[in-house]
């Protein structure tokens, strides 16, 4: 296992680029007492990136909430990942 000097999971930072996002079917509803009235309902995007450990690919995914910025597809995102665990990225902006 892999620790820093304080004990904590070192964490290893790679470039990855962005797949492509889609609006996730799933609606969310910001404030639940307009859920029933239409044009109230926001779909997140999700993001999906692709990144590289060792000559081998992964794939990392993230939700983004309505008023955040989403990465455009070719975009280049940081991606963290712990040493024995690269395939369990994280897309970090």
């Amino acid at each position: 296992m892999n620790e820093n000097k304080n004990g904590e999971m070192m964490r290893i930072q790679t470039t990855g680029f962005v797949r492509k996002t889609a609006k996730c079917p799933v609606k969310f509803n910001p404030k639940p007492v307009l859920s029933n009235l239409p044009g109230h309902s926001v779909f997140p995007v999700v993001v999906w990136v692709d990144y590289e450990v060792e000559g081998k690919r992964y794939l990392a995914k993230k939700w983004f909430f309505p008023g955040t910025s989403v990465p455009q597809p070719g975009s280049r995102i940081t991606v963290i990942y712990e040493p024995e665990h690269p395939a369990k990225g994280k897309i970090r902006l």
